[in-house]
């Protein structure tokens, strides 16, 4: 039987974690409802504070639309 990770593993994954094997998806969907919720409610968190710190990702909007 797979082993369930903790709320912390799951909310901490970092881009040497990704993307999630098969078998993480599969834990994380057998947590409990409530529990994956606030697991993406921290992951959200940690990607606004991320977007409103970072102005690289404006730069690649800022660019000219060219029509081939």
């Amino acid at each position: 039987m797979e082993n369930l990770q903790s709320k912390q593993d799951f909310g901490q994954t970092t881009e040497a974690t990704l993307p999630l094997t098969l078998s993480e998806r599969r834990a994380f969907m057998k947590l409990p409802l409530l529990e994956r919720q606030q697991i993406l409610a921290s992951q959200v968190k940690e990607m606004l504070e991320h977007y409103e710190n970072s102005h690289e990702w404006r730069e690649l909007e800022a660019g000219d639309i060219i029509d081939y």
